[in-house]
């Protein structure tokens, strides 16, 4: 590999006993485009997933098992960002107002 200039790199390599000359190019005009398109997206997922994961952390689980089961499948969703999560077990009781005391 040699540098023609500083936005132009020329290669030759061998594919299938054929010598091939490759050109790589590199447009600033191109980079920051495809740099404000990745922005771009990367903020449509932040909303998109960000109401999802609110109402996923508002949603009771039976145990601890389906808890990160979820969060797991959440993850597996995001293109651009990672979950970190925590578990914290909250008390359910049957009916309103002050508990009984045991």
């Amino acid at each position: 590999m040699k540098a023609l200039s500083k936005y132009l790199i020329e290669s030759i390599k061998e594919y299938a006993e054929i010598k091939q000359s490759w050109v790589i190019i590199f447009s600033e005009k191109d980079y920051e485009r495809e740099y404000a398109t990745l922005v771009k997206n990367i903020n449509k997922e932040n909303e998109k997933m960000g109401k999802e994961l609110w109402h996923l952390g508002n949603n009771p689980f039976t145990c601890e098992a389906d808890a990160v089961k979820a969060a797991q499948a959440f993850n597996k969703k995001l293109k651009y960002h990672q979950v970190k999560y925590s578990i914290r077990v909250k008390n359910y009781y049957e009916k309103k107002g002050r508990p009984d005391k045991k």
